[in-house]
């Protein structure tokens, strides 16, 4: 029973996970963050305006917009900037080799490069994610953290042991277009975010009462569905197979089900002729419910009772014979029966709402703006 998707533990090797992450944590960076400004965003956004008017101050004019226009065209000439976060860049260099490593990825796993209608949200999408680290990353400086370097060392060596070799390693690097430093940087990223999480959501918890309505809530997700344990005899026909080798394989049950009505010890006969990989334990399938199974297997097995057997069943890996041993009904397990996976459940859940919640807060407060028109959010 899983209430709650149980997020996978990113890994460190790809500075996309990291973006993908924060993606997932936080909504669109632009101008104060989303659609619905905070108060204080608000009151931010106001002075912002009054700001920008031409004002003297000790006799001296201050910055009018059409300068402050003029060095932020500057600065994305001089620098490369596509986007600022409290007035740090986020270059160009750094977006085109995320987005190169995602075209790659795209390319090693479907062949093709990502059509351009999807690229161009892509890179929407990867600029806020962008501006979204940066801002933690500003904060964990703010909070006066530090990343432990024979931390960042033995992750560097986790990574290492994922591969054969060393020579692999740096093959794979290669390919994804890192070096070592730029491995060590973004692994000390990684967990510099990850510290921050950790102190964000270190005193998040759940209690008894968040639990029982959380359960209250999910029934239909609790109830266990109707199993049932059943053994089966497999004649496989691989796909594509001729009609002989069809003849052939239907021949072989028939003479598997006339041992059968003879008096054959079902799980023995499994044992010696079953082609599935369940012939060591006599054809044992365990328990399972009606949509583990292709439907035609389902259909017949669930229509069994226990003990009886079937008539020949056609599937696409071949023909079955199979044998109902057992059958439980659908229940619902109890609170106490249930909490103890509940409660990590929901703690994940809690701790990483209250985590987009202190992004969105930073993202509010900060000045942040994207310099290139083309990856400017839909919205703005």
């Amino acid at each position: 029973m899983h209430i709650v998707q149980k997020k996978t533990a990113p890994s460190v090797i790809s500075a996309m996970v990291v973006l993908v992450c924060l993606l997932v944590l936080a909504g669109p960076a632009f101008a104060g963050g989303g659609k619905e400004k905070s108060a204080d965003n608000t009151v931010k956004t106001e002075q912002s305006a009054t700001d920008a008017q031409p004002q003297t101050q000790n006799g001296e004019e201050t910055e009018s917009a059409d300068d402050t226009d003029k060095k932020r065209s500057s600065l994305s000439i001089n620098t490369g900037a596509i986007a600022s976060v409290n007035g740090e860049a986020v270059t160009e260099e750094a977006f085109n080799a995320q987005i190169n490593n995602l075209r790659k990825s795209y390319r090693a796993q479907r062949g093709g490069d990502i059509p351009a209608d999807e690229l161009e949200k892509l890179k929407k999408q990867v600029v806020q994610a962008m501006i979204t680290k940066n801002v933690l990353l500003q904060n964990f400086r703010e909070l006066g953290f530090s990343v432990d370097p024979d931390r960042v060392e033995q992750e560097i060596q986790n990574v290492k042991n994922k591969y054969g070799s060393e020579e692999e390693f740096r093959k794979s690097m290669a390919d994804q277009g890192y070096d070592m430093e730029r491995l060590r940087k973004e692994i000390t990223q990684s967990l510099q975010v990850f510290m921050i999480q950790q102190h964000v959501v270190k005193d998040v918890e759940v209690t008894e009462e968040e639990m029982r309505r959380a359960y209250n809530s999910h029934l239909d997700q609790i109830t266990q569905p109707e199993t049932i344990r059943a053994r089966h005899i497999l004649v496989s026909v691989e796909e594509g197979a001729s009609e002989e080798d069809k003849t052939a394989a239907r021949e072989k049950i028939e003479a598997i089900q006339d041992e059968l009505e003879g008096g054959a010890d079902f799980a023995e006969l499994a044992k010696e002729k079953s082609e599935g990989p369940s012939s060591k334990n006599g054809g044992d399938l365990g328990y399972f419910p009606a949509d583990k199974m292709v439907p035609s297997f389902s259909d017949a097995a669930f229509a069994l009772q226990p003990g009886e057997v079937s008539d020949i069943v056609e599937t696409r890996f071949g023909y079955h014979i199979i044998k109902l041993e057992d059958r439980k009904d659908a229940w619902l397990p109890s609170f106490d029966e249930v909490k103890g996976e509940l409660r990590p459940q929901l703690e994940q859940q809690k701790a990483q709402l209250v985590f987009q919640e202190y992004v969105q807060r930073l993202q509010s407060q900060a000045k942040i703006e994207i310099l290139r028109p083309d990856l400017k959010p839909e919205q703005q």
